[in-house]
């Protein structure tokens, strides 16, 4: 077994962006109940109850897909990783800029 890293990042309430070894590798919307997960992997939805470890998870990238068994997946592609990191780069500037008018409102007042 190698060394792993992973770092998590709350950037708004409900709104996480997610880091490993290699960088930005997934973001995360919801809170303790209902989850959203969208990574390189694709996308997944879970539903879970807090503090009992039972949670539920589907892979909503691969529903109706045309080879929904599991054993057969095809790799992820390796373009999609540039593209996720630039809407997260993007997403976290907007957010900045949302953030940063707030400040200048409240000061302004």
């Amino acid at each position: 077994m190698g060394w792993r890293f992973r770092k998590s990042v709350k950037i708004l309430p409900g709104i996480r962006l997610n880091f490993g070894k290699g960088g930005f590798t997934s973001g995360t919307v919801g809170g303790r109940w209902f989850k959203t997960n969208v990574s390189s992997r694709g996308v997944k939805h879970t539903l879970s109850v807090p503090g009992t470890g039972v949670s539920y998870q589907t892979d909503a990238s691969r529903e109706g897909a045309d080879n929904p068994d599991p054993r057969r997946r095809r790799p992820a592609s390796p373009s999609g990783g540039p593209l996720l990191i630039l809407v997260a780069v993007l997403l976290v500037l907007v957010l900045l800029a949302v953030v940063g008018v707030g400040i200048l409102v409240f000061l302004m007042r």
